[in-house]
């Protein structure tokens, strides 16, 4: 068990988990400029609230209700050739930058002899780029490629869980 300087022991934890859009940094507004450029030449003008509440999904099933929303009928290859190209602007944003604090953060637990865990709704590639050097920190990466359901569900966070051995309440 651990606890800051002057402060009582509260918790015993072993593991943290942290969303890494969102949690160490923001990227949404990449995202949501990432689908305005995407989809626009097919007539759908999209809002930032509306990717800002897709939050943790995965971009090819954005993308698809972004169409249902507005009767679109897309072919599975057109919506495949949407979603690469969503991924290809966002990667030529760059990574965002993480919040401040976030690389003390992680000093701080590891100092403490806690792992962290990566639990995002992005993908493997969309991981490594939004951490970079900093993914060697991470026991583990739960991505959408690892999952049947994506946040929020409970099934990335449990599979992060299950990697860590540890507990909910560790």
């Amino acid at each position: 068990m651990w606890a800051a300087a002057g402060w009582p022991r509260l918790v015993s934890l072993r593991a943290v988990s942290v969303d890494v859009d969102g949690g160490l940094g923001s990227a949404m507004a990449n995202h949501a400029e990432a689908y305005r450029q995407a989809v626009a030449d097919i007539g759908i003008v999209v809002r930032a609230d509306e990717v800002f509440a897709t939050e943790g999904r995965r971009s090819r099933d954005v993308i698809v209700s972004l169409a249902e929303e507005r009767s679109l009928g897309l072919s599975e290859s057109k919506i495949d050739e949407l979603n690469r190209r969503k991924q290809a602007v966002f990667h030529a944003f760059g990574p965002a930058p993480f919040y401040p604090g976030v690389l003390e953060l992680f000093d701080t637990i590891e100092a403490h002899g806690m792992r962290m865990a990566a639990v995002t709704g992005t993908n493997r590639t969309n991981i490594a780029h939004h951490l970079g050097k900093h993914l060697a920190r991470f026991a583990v990466t739960i991505t959408s490629d690892d999952v049947t359901n994506t946040k929020p569900h409970p099934e990335p966070y449990l599979a992060a869980l299950d990697h860590l051995k540890v507990a909910p309440d560790e």
